[in-house]
């Protein structure tokens, strides 16, 4: 007989298109990072991801920021295809089952690339144009299981979309004509919420708090200072969250204290990041 407690694994993916990072950029990202001027060529790469360049002790960390699996991108909509449809395959789904006998189940978070000045990475810009694809995706292979859910990064103030931005008030153009059209053109309205760079201020928190009730954002784990540009929760503050995995209602002052707001924040750590990744004490934690 099965226990009567349910303990229930989500998989968050924020699903943003095809990215492209030429190698000059992957060397530009070095110097915005660690402050590290080197010539940009595979062999120096190399170098970087097994640590055969001295840069008095931080090898460690460049070489978790440029591993070869987070520079493995998805450039173009056949690649980014190619890797769904084995996702979404009953082979991939039922290689772990649950107590029972289901297969892995997905939500994909879709956000739109609007309102850039610029577009470096080729990302797919237009309204509904990733969202499309997954709805299409799902319908085609009968994959009912899974959901679509919402995923959203504020604009930076120059609207270049390499800048990373946390202010959903000087977005809010952009954001309403996005949550607008999938109502009118999708008949469709989000539920559940992954917050772009992991990241929420008062104007996310009261925004959230008034039209979507469940949100997967809590990142509360230890903190990773070695990488510099996400250091001291640059990019997501929750080091006075709960670390529960049940969730908890925020308060209206404070997301990351426990309070009277009427929508629930997850914990939700990373897989295969250079920060806040799962762990398996984090897995025992939540049994």
């Amino acid at each position: 007989m099965f226990n009567s407690k349910i303990l229930y694994v989500v998989h968050c993916v924020d699903t943003e298109g095809p990215l492209n990072e030429t190698l000059d950029a992957t060397f530009q990202r070095l110097r915005s990072i660690f402050g590290i001027q080197l010539k940009p060529t595979r062999e120096n790469l190399t170098l970087l991801q097994n640590k055969k360049i001295d840069f008095s002790g931080k090898e460690d960390a460049i070489a978790k920021c440029f591993a070869p699996a987070l520079l493995k991108y998805n450039d173009n909509w056949f690649e980014l295809e190619k890797m769904v449809d084995e996702l979404l395959s009953s082979s991939f789904r039922k290689q772990y089952l649950d107590d029972f006998g289901n297969g892995w189940v997905y939500s994909w978070h879709c956000m739109d690339h609007i309102g850039y000045l610029d577009n470096p990475r080729h990302k797919d810009v237009g309204y509904g144009n990733i969202f499309r694809f997954y709805k299409s995706k799902l319908a085609e292979l009968g994959c009912s299981q899974d959901e679509i859910n919402w995923h959203f990064h504020p604009l930076s103030l120059t609207r270049n979309p390499i800048q990373a931005a946390t202010s959903y008030v000087n977005s809010y153009d952009v954001l309403t004509q996005i949550l607008c059209r999938r109502i009118l053109e999708e008949n469709w309205f989000p539920v559940v919420n992954r917050p772009g760079f992991h990241s929420e201020r008062p104007d996310s928190h009261s925004f959230l708090e008034q039209w979507i009730p469940f949100d997967y954002a809590n990142q509360v784990c230890k903190i990773e200072q070695d990488q510099p540009d996400i250091a001291d929760g640059r990019f997501g503050d929750w080091n006075r969250s709960p670390e529960s995995w049940r969730g908890y209602n925020p308060s209206h002052d404070d997301y990351q204290e426990i309070g009277s707001c009427r929508r629930l924040i997850f914990r939700c750590l990373n897989v295969g990041t250079r920060l806040r990744s799962l762990s398996i004490n984090h897995v025992h934690e939540a049994f």
